[in-house]
């Protein structure tokens, strides 16, 4: 009886886990998807870092018509909140990029959105696990850049859910911004 097959029996195949370089293996595709989920979150939160600059210049010339009317000049404020503006784009343009070099610049932005309580602490820790995960480390990393130029045909395609929240945000975004900007609220 016990050589017959019995097919509520677990496997007894032994599964090992690939060890070796994927950018040379043919398996670069098996890595390209596996990671394609946590490279598309990444890259995408350049694109909120991208809006972070272009809210801060909004801010910036705010700041230089507040001087300009009170003629209580502050150039300190408008340097700082200049520097935060190029950081933010910068950190999105490398984020984009999956360039290591958004490493610090996230960790340092996101870092001090940690202090936005409640919902600043929960993106920026957000943030802050995508990039300094294993699997941001693995993204991040020259062997995962190499995997990207030999697998250019594989793209992460949003579902339709995602870009209709993303719609909605956008219409919600520029009917709070539109009115501050043109009618001076």
């Amino acid at each position: 009886m016990s050589d017959e097959l019995n097919p509520f029996a677990a496997p007894q195949t032994e599964l090992e886990p690939f060890v070796g370089d994927y950018a040379a293996a043919d398996d670069a595709e098996a890595m390209r998807r596996k990671y394609l989920k946590h490279e598309a979150s990444v890259k995408s939160i350049g694109y909120f870092y991208y809006l972070g600059a272009l809210l801060v210049v909004i801010a910036l010339s705010d700041v230089v018509f507040a001087m300009s009317v009170n003629g209580n000049a502050r150039p300190v404020l408008g340097v700082l909140v200049l520097a935060a503006g190029a950081f933010s784009f910068l950190g999105g343009r490398w984020l984009r990029r999956l360039d290591r070099r958004a490493r610090p610049v996230v960790g340092v932005l996101s870092g001090i959105g940690l202090f936005s309580i409640p919902f600043g602490t929960i993106i920026n820790g957000y943030i802050l696990w995508l990039v300094f995960s294993e699997k941001g480390s693995i993204v991040f990393s020259d062997a995962y850049h190499e995997v990207i130029a030999k697998t250019p045909h594989i793209k992460y395609r949003s579902s339709a859910v995602m870009i209709v929240l993303l719609v909605v945000l956008l219409i919600v975004l520029a009917v709070a911004v539109l009115p501050m900007i043109f009618l001076g609220f």
